[in-house]
């Protein structure tokens, strides 16, 4: 039987982390550091202080005398006072070296930074060294963080079992110094680094990778000062790599060719699709010099199975034997928080050799048996010819980096909850936009209806499953079809993705071992049961919720509070069993096939209609044909599904007709509701129901955007018949019990029912001007008065890239470059959910 869920709202509605790939906004600080705590909760290892120095290598010793060298240190001076103390001795007992000074940077923030973030001390270069004491997170070699008191302000605890210590003072603490690792992450080319934090006249010593971090036991340097001052002499004297650098990124400096090269690619120009210079020229921020990002040249060594010469003659061979290219990079587009994970960052890159635009991923990748890497799936894609996805120009792994910190988990702490990440770098021929920035419902359809053939062809033609459909992997891509610039659908991000039975690769047994994937677009089954298969089913949700998510935010509807729904529906949590489950508003909505909002006072079906807020709305003709027959017209019968739409008695209109898309969303409501309910009389867990491709019948070329629904070209995808699906639609109302759900479920066996449905009512959309202004923004929504409980009723507002809302609403004009998830994102007001959606 299906589970019966608790109405307990979840008390970790933070655990899970919504890919924050558009916006740049940034939420308090305070919230940001709850969710890193959480994100972080489980991965630290707490190591002797001679088992840490294994990490940085001995060095000639210092001729330095430090036996007494904190003497005048005394017990629980102010804190600013017990910084300045430290900082000077260091400096003048030289335990950074001449390469090396220590820098308070506590009073000015880095002017890149927009949480304003001011760690209170940096060891820098000495020639990289702020003269004016602001904190500069790209050349800050290591970070010193300063707490008056030994115990009660240590971020860690000797005697918990998990080392983490629950009062919440500690735990900002520690939420403190992730997110200063993880700005260190963000800002430079990293594979690790290090951090110390003083405590009164005690000390701990960090090293942070993607797995987690390893923290050394507390000491007192005071008694013991030979192992701080070893530690500092040790890292100052070690090379950057051993401080942590990823050497396969060199800096581009000011002057030199490729510095001249990337200024000259961003430089505008008559053309088409300009849009993608424009991201490249946002990434370089030459009109800001003070907040400009370094440019970096990043080496991709290329493990790409060519048939014959691939034409990249300048390409370098690498010891490895394997094929070296290089890019040129600036700001990254999209990125990832947070120190354990993947570290996404995604980039528009300037290609080396052929001087062309692409889209570079640039992660660490979970490294486990039965993972393929994302490059090889693409691979696999385009050579059987699977329409939509990107092309894959390289990939590999960097030589020699993966993180290291999973491999000291103890024996007897219980099931290793860290992971294996090796760094991994992927380029795409295209660069695409987010989907947000469709212009109307006509390509809001079709750039759906394009990636669900993808998704079709993969799962029908190359046997793969995606597993991770969401916001953020469905791009808008331009082609040049038949003499002409058309928009059309790219299906990204196929890292998650899963060969089925049949198919290359197959692994049966689970590969993670936890539940991967976007939350907020996981079907709700999948949310239900972390070992639940995900199977076509689910992914075919997970279509439904994207459309449901932009149709809500982007169309009219009778919602009046699209914020709180959107929490409630696609954020929001139940706990049940120690775990999060699908929040209440989403599972009723499947177990169902309805979806209520709130309408003034009073619950209500959510509707679409086709409200004329400009004259063009009610008379719009479609622009193909010599007639003009209005949307009811174009639809003939009721059968359509674009039913007439009661309007409120206060209103004084009788009917107000439904807009396509609502009709889209009402057709599938029906039949996920069908397909629960079904599955529920059977007392089981959906199969996999593979389809067989007919390769006789093909689509409609990718330069046309719908066929006519009663097209005779044999070329348009056949659902079932609509007479069928009315009649077991009036029954399946009338009794929930009747056998015609088993009917309607069906529609979801295969991609064609959808397909066909989408091509349909994509056609009927033709014209129409119907986009409104974002209905998430800022000024339509109001202060959440629900405290920490998330139901369905009492919720927050979350923007798209998961990032809190500034009052400005401002957005840089980024791109969601075929890549990551960028996914994969959504976002909250006042409880920036870290919803870790691709741990």
């Amino acid at each position: 039987a299906l589970p019966v869920i608790d109405s307990k709202a979840s008390p970790h509605k933070s655990l899970r982390q919504a890919n924050p790939r558009i916006s740049n906004d940034e939420p308090p600080v305070k919230v940001t550091r709850e969710e890193l705590v959480a994100n972080m909760h489980g991965k630290f290892v707490k190591v002797k202080y001679e088992d840490f120095m294994q990490f940085v290598p001995a060095v000639e010793p210092s001729t330095e005398e430090w036996t007494n060298a904190f003497n005048g240190i005394a017990s629980k001076m102010p804190e600013a006072a017990l910084q300045d103390a430290v900082v000077d001795i260091i400096n003048a007992k030289k335990m950074c070296g001449e390469d090396h000074i220590a820098i308070s940077t506590q009073n000015r923030a880095d002017p890149n930074d927009v949480a304003k973030q001011r760690p209170d001390c940096g060891v820098y270069r000495t020639e990289q060294a702020p003269s004016d004491h602001r904190t500069n997170w790209f050349t800050q070699r290591l970070t010193l963080e300063f707490k008056r008191e030994t115990v009660s302000d240590d971020p860690f605890s000797d005697s918990k079992a998990d080392f983490e210590e629950v009062s919440e003072a500690r735990r900002t603490n520690r939420g403190q110094i992730i997110q200063y690792a993880s700005e260190i992450f963000l800002r430079q080319q990293r594979c690790f680094h290090f951090s110390v934090v003083i405590l009164g006249t005690c000390a701990r010593l960090i090293r942070w990778d993607r797995s987690g971090a390893i923290v050394s036991e507390k000491f007192d340097y005071k008694v013991e000062p030979r192992k701080l001052a070893e530690f500092l002499w040790r890292f100052s004297h070690s090379s950057l790599e051993q401080q942590g650098d990823d050497t396969t990124a060199t800096l581009v400096v000011p002057g030199s060719d490729d510095y001249k090269a990337m200024d000259n690619a961003a430089a505008e120009r008559a053309e088409d699709n300009a849009y993608v210079r424009q991201f490249f020229a946002h990434s370089l921020q030459v009109d800001d010099v003070e907040c400009q990002w370094p440019r970096w040249k990043m080496a991709v060594y290329d493990e790409t199975e060519r048939s014959g010469d691939d034409g990249n003659t300048s390409s370098e061979q690498a010891s490895s034997g394997k094929a070296v290219r290089y890019f040129l990079v600036g700001k990254p587009h999209f990125h990832t928080r947070g120190v354990s994970g993947r570290g996404t960052r995604g980039y528009v890159a300037l290609d080396c050799d052929t001087k062309e635009f692409v889209y570079l991923k640039d992660a660490w990748r979970v490294d486990l048996d039965g993972i393929r890497k994302e490059g090889v799936v693409l691979q696999e894609l385009n050579r059987n010819r699977v329409r939509n996805v990107p092309t894959l120009c390289c990939h590999g792994d960097v030589p020699g980096q993966c993180s290291v910190t999973w491999r000291h988990w103890g024996e007897g702490q219980g099931p290793n909850p860290m992971k294996k990440h090796t760094h991994y770098r992927l380029v795409e021929r295209e660069v695409g936009r987010p989907l947000k920035d469709f212009s109307n419902s006509a390509l809001f359809l079709k750039v759906m209806l394009d990636c669900l053939r993808a998704h079709r062809d993969a799962y029908v033609i190359a046997r793969i499953l995606h597993r991770d459909i969401s916001s953020g992997n469905i791009l808008i891509v331009s082609r040049f079809l038949n003499g002409k610039w058309v928009p059309c659908g790219l299906l990204n991000d196929w890292e998650l993705s899963k060969s089925l039975p049949d198919g290359p690769g197959y692994e049966p047994k689970a590969r993670q071992p936890d539940r991967t994937g976007t939350w907020q677009f996981m079907s709700a089954l999948a949310l239900n049961d972390p070992y639940k298969p995900i199977i076509l089913q689910d992914d075919l949700e997970a279509f439904f919720h994207v459309i449901l998510y932009y149709a809500i935010r982007f169309f009219q509807s009778n919602c009046d509070d699209v914020g709180r729904f959107i929490d409630a529906y696609f954020h929001a949590a139940e706990y049940k069993d120690g775990r999060d489950v699908c929040g209440g508003a989403k599972w009723k909505a499947m177990e169902t096939g309805a979806i209520k909002v709130l309408v003034g006072k009073k619950m209500a079906g959510l509707q679409f209609p086709m409200t004329p807020t400009k004259p063009e709305l009610s008379t719009l003709h479609d622009t193909r044909t010599s007639s003009a027959p209005t949307i009811a017209q174009q639809a003939g019968s009721s059968s359509t599904g674009l039913q007439q739409i009661p309007s409120s008695p206060e209103s004084g209109v009788e009917t107000v007709e439904n807009h396509p898309v609502g009709a889209v969303i009402d057709e599938l409501l029906l039949w996920f509701g069908a397909y629960y309910q079904h599955l529920e009389a059977q007392e089981r867990v959906p199969k996999r129901n593979p389809s067989v491709r007919d390769p006789s019948v093909r689509d409609p070329t990718e330069d046309e955007f719908f066929d006519k629904p009663d097209a005779p070209n044999g070329e348009v995808e056949v659902g079932p018949d609509q007479a069928s699906i009315d009649s077991a639609r009036e029954v399946l109302i009338s009794d929930p019990k009747a056998k015609a759900k088993k009917e309607i479920a069906a529609s979801l066996s295969s991609h064609i029912a959808i397909c066909a449905l989408l091509n349909k009512y994509g056609w009927l959309c033709s014209g129409l001007k119907d986009k409104t202004e974002d209905r998430l923004s800022p000024a339509k929504v109001k202060p959440s008065k629900c405290g920490d409980k998330r139901s369905s009723e009492a919720v927050e507002t979350k923007t798209e890239s998961n990032k809190r809302v500034k009052s400005s609403h401002q957005e840089p004009p980024s791109p969601t470059p075929s890549g990551p998830r960028n996914q994969r994102a959504v976002a909250s007001r006042s409880v920036h959910s870290l919803r870790n959606q691709r741990r």
